[in-house]
C-alpha cells in the first residue's frame, strides 16, 4: 500500500470517529487551506497537495477541462449534429463524490470573494446549481452585475441557455438581469440546438414562476423558427427529440400547428417507432388534441394518426396496447384473459409466394452464364456460342464484350468454325445427279439451228 493508499483510507477511517476538522488536523492540513485548495476551479495546481487526484494526470480532464472549445469531429451526414464545441455545461457526475460537485466551488467563491470571474463561468455555475436545486441568493446578488457587465462575445449559445435556465427554474435574480439575458439570447438564438431548446422548456416548465403565455410568446417570436429549421438535421433522424419536444411543448399549452403537424407528419414517413412507449405517447397525444373541439389542433392529425396506426399498430403490439379509449396499454388481467387466443401460426413467418416465370428466367441466366465459364477453358463450347452468335447477327463488338475475349480469338473461333463446316460439307456422300430431258431437247434444237 502506497502513502496515497494509506493516507485516504486514514481519512475515511477517522471521519468515522472524529469531526471533519479532527481528521484535518490529524492528517496535517489546514481546515482553511484545504477548504480553498480542493475544490478550486479556476487555478492550476498551485498549493495542492499531493494525494488531491487534481495532481493525478489522468484525472486532470475532470477538474481542468482543456476541450471545451475544440471542435467536434463528427461526419456532415444527415442524422449528425455538428457542434462548433463540446458541451461548455458540463460536470462529470460520476466524480462529483469526489470534487464535491458544484458546491465547493460556490464555497470557495465565496470563502475567497473572488466573483469577478469569467462570463462563461458565472453560466456553468448557475446551470449546475439550477440542476441540482442549490438556492444560494448571496451569490447569486454578487455574481449577477459580473454578468451583466460581460461581453457575449466570450459565451457560446449553450452558455446563454445556461444561465437562462437557472433564472426559470429557480426563480432568483432581479428583473433586469434577466431581461439582459434574454437580449443576449435573441443575439445567439441561431446557434441554439433542438435539444437545448428543450432543456429551457423543462427549466421553464419546472421553475413555474412566470406564466405560460411569457414563454409562449417566446416561442412565437424566436423559438418555433429555429425548430423548423433544424428540423430535418435534429428531429427527423431522432425521436426521442421529438418525443422531448412534444412533451415539453404539451406541459407549456403550445399547441402550434406547425410544429405538431409536422411531428406527425415525419412519424408517418417512419419505418417503425422504437417503442411502445413512444407509440403510446404519440398516439394518445395526437387522438387526444385531435378530438378536443376547444384545441388548435381539431381535426388536422385525422389523416396523420390514421397511417400511424395502418403502420405503426402491428401484430406484436396489439397483444399489449389497444385503441380503445383514446389508447392505452392492456392490463395485466387482461393480458391474461386473452392468454389463449393468439396462436402460433399468427406470428410465424411464411416466404410469400415465387413468380414461376421468374423463376425459370433466373435459372435460364445462370445457365448461360455457367456455359461462358466453361466456354474459356473448352474450345468447342467457345466455337458452338461464338456460332449461335453469329446467326444471331451480333456485332463484333457485341460478341467481344459477352465473351470477354479480344478480336483475334474470334477471329481464330470463326476460322475453326468454317473448317469444320467444310469438313462435313466433304464428308457428306453427294447424290447421283439425274439427266434432264427437257434440257437436252433444248439443246439440240440450238445445235439444229
Amino acid at each position: 500500500m502506497n502513502q496515497l493508499q494509506k493516507k485516504l483510507l486514514l481519512s475515511k477511517a477517522s471521519q468515522q470517529f472524529l469531526n471533519p476538522t479532527s481528521s484535518l488536523l490529524l492528517l496535517g492540513i489546514s481546515p482553511a487551506y484545504s477548504r480553498l485548495s480542493e475544490g478550486n476551479m479556476f487555478t492550476h495546481l498551485r498549493s495542492v497537495r499531493t494525494y488531491h487526484p487534481n495532481t493525478v494526470k489522468k484525472y486532470w480532464d475532470d477538474f481542468h477541462p482543456t476541450y471545451y472549445d475544440n471542435p467536434v469531429r463528427q461526419s456532415n451526414g444527415k442524422g449528425k449534429v455538428k457542434y462548433n464545441s463540446a458541451d461548455p455545461l458540463w460536470l462529470d457526475e460520476r466524480t462529483e463524490h469526489v470534487t464535491g460537485g458544484v458546491q465547493v466551488y460556490v464555497d470557495t467563491i465565496k470563502d475567497r470573494e473572488s466573483y469577478d470571474l469569467p462570463f462563461k463561468y458565472i453560466c456553468w455555475i448557475f446551470y449546475q446549481m439550477a440542476k441540482r436545486e442549490i438556492y444560494d441568493q448571496q451569490i447569486v446578488r454578487r455574481l449577477e452585475p459580473e454578468g451583466i457587465k460581460k461581453d457575449i462575445k466570450t459565451i457560446l449559445p449553450r452558455h446563454a441557455m445556461g444561465i437562462l435556465y437557472s433564472y426559470y427554474r429557480m426563480g432568483w435574480g432581479c428583473k433586469y438581469a434577466l431581461d439582459h439575458f434574454e437580449l443576449n439570447m435573441t443575439k445567439l438564438v441561431e446557434g441554439l440546438h433542438i435539444q437545448d431548446i428543450i432543456e429551457l422548456l423543462d427549466g421553464f416548465n419546472m421553475g413555474l414562476s412566470t406564466e405560460p403565455e411569457y414563454m409562449i410568446e417566446k416561442m412565437n417570436s424566436q423559438y418555433k423558427a429555429q425548430i423548423l429549421k433544424l428540423w430535418d438535421s435534429e428531429a427527423v433522424y431522432h425521436q426521442r427529440v421529438i418525443f422531448e419536444l412534444l412533451d415539453q411543448l404539451e406541459t407549456l399549452g403550445y399547441f402550434d400547428e406547425e410544429i405538431w403537424v409536422k411531428a406527425a407528419d415525419t412519424l408517418c414517413h417512419k419505418k417503425r417507432i422504437n417503442n411502445i412507449y413512444f407509440f403510446d405517447m404519440f398516439y394518445t397525444r395526437f387522438t387526444k388534441y385531435n378530438n378536443d373541439p376547444k384545441n388548435p389542433l381539431f381535426k388536422k392529425l385525422d389523416k396523420q394518426i390514421q397511417t400511424i396506426v395502418d403502420r405503426h399498430y402491428t401484430l406484436d403490439r396489439k397483444w399489449r396496447y389497444t385503441l380503445e379509449d383514446g389508447g392505452r396499454l392492456r392490463t395485466l388481467q387482461e393480458l391474461i384473459d386473452v392468454r389463449e387466443e393468439p396462436q402460433l401460426e399468427d406470428f410465424r413467418m411464411q416466404r410469400s409466394g415465387v413468380d414461376q416465370g421468374k423463376l425459370e428466367h433466373a435459372k435460364a441466366i445462370e445457365r448461360k452464364l455457367k456455359r461462358l465459364r466453361m466456354a474459356k477453358l473448352d474450345k468447342n463450347v467457345f466455337d458452338e456460342i461464338l456460332d449461335e452468335m453469329m446467326n444471331q447477327k451480333k456485332t463484333l463488338l457485341e460478341m467481344q464484350a459477352e465473351l470477354d475475349v479480344d478480336e483475334q480469338a474470334i477471329q481464330d473461333a470463326q476460322d475453326r468454325i468454317a473448317k469444320k463446316k467444310q469438313t462435313l460439307l466433304a464428308a457428306q456422300p453427294q447424290a447421283p445427279t439425274k439427266p434432264d430431258p427437257k434440257g437436252k431437247d433444248k439443246k439440240a434444237a440450238k445445235v439444229g439451228k
